[in-house]
């Protein structure tokens, strides 16, 4: 079994995204996933994650100190194995910068219902191909909100527990429909 190469993205890689990256990378060691994550966005690049996104992993006991903002490159598209956006828009992005790889690239909400329909079976990259088929063309670059995760950037504490609880559940889920032999171990904690 070779490694799972998850990208994260959201605008600027300071706060949603870089939340996903840890509370992912903290499921996937709970679980004994062989899974390396990675999160990235469309602005600036060596940005400190926000205060509150900080604060908030730091009670899950995750840690974004160190981190500083990427900004995503054809590169980084190409090689994961998933993308998962937290806007409907940043798919546009992904269309533009690398064609071939809006195949694996879904929103979080999105990939999270698709796969609630597909159950995994075999390599992993060949299960995202048949989710990816499950989604009709029309809906890929829509245009709408109903696949968002909130930005709670400049938002209150309570709105940056809550998109990272929210975030934590997803990631718990899509995990659950992805390596389900693993359901045992202790998810994340929601940072209540």
């Amino acid at each position: 079994m070779s490694t799972v190469r998850i990208l994260l993205l959201c605008t600027a890689n300071q706060c949603r995204s870089p939340m996903a990256e840890v509370i992912l990378t903290d499921i996937a060691a709970r679980r004994g996933l062989d899974v390396t994550t990675r999160s990235a966005g469309f602005s600036d690049e060596g940005v400190e994650a926000t205060d509150s996104a900080c604060r908030v992993v730091a009670k899950l006991g995750l840690d974004l100190r160190a981190h500083r903002s990427r900004r995503c490159s054809p590169a980084h598209l190409d090689s994961a194995d998933l993308v998962l956006t937290m806007e409907r828009s940043h798919l546009f992005h992904i269309a533009e910068m690398s064609p071939a790889a809006i195949a694996r690239s879904f929103t979080l909400v999105e990939f999270a219902r698709l796969v609630a329909e597909t159950p995994r079976s075999g390599e992993f990259r060949a299960w995202v191909a048949a989710v990816h088929e499950r989604r009709p063309s029309t809906r890929i670059l829509h245009v709408g909100r109903g696949d968002d995760v909130a930005d709670p950037t400049g938002r209150s504490l309570r709105q940056h527990r809550r998109t990272a609880g929210y975030i934590a559940d997803v990631l718990n889920g899509i995990a659950d429909a992805a390596w389900p032999d693993t359901r045992a171990e202790l998810p994340v904690d929601s940072p209540a």
